[in-house]
């Protein structure tokens, strides 16, 4: 029997109640979805967008490189899903105030 992928609408304050009730649950997404006749398909499609806007919002995310960087490199910041490569003698202010307009 083919699921009906029409059927379940929710305004997107909806779903934020509903995610915020998974959670509370205990449930795994599955019992939850089946208790409230909501399709799993959807709900996983709001989980990963919810987790991909909380990544966005977190601003400063990773520094990858580590230890002091040499003559030559620097270590690559990413802010959501932008990244940037700050080398040796880079200007804090310019850094800060990209940063902020990328967060």
């Amino acid at each position: 029997m083919e699921e009906n992928k029409s059927r379940f609408r929710a305004s997107p304050q909806e779903w934020g109640a509903l995610l915020e009730e998974l959670a509370a649950s205990g449930m795994t997404a599955s019992a939850f979805c089946r208790d409230r006749a909501v399709p799993v398909w959807q709900m996983r499609h709001r989980l990963r967008k919810a987790r991909r806007d909380a990544d966005d919002r977190r601003g400063f995310v990773e520094v990858l490189g580590g230890g002091e960087p040499g003559p030559a490199e620097g270590v690559w910041v990413e802010v959501g899903r932008h990244r940037i490569r700050v080398g040796r003698g880079f200007d804090a202010d310019l850094l800060r105030r990209v940063a902020e307009a990328l967060a």
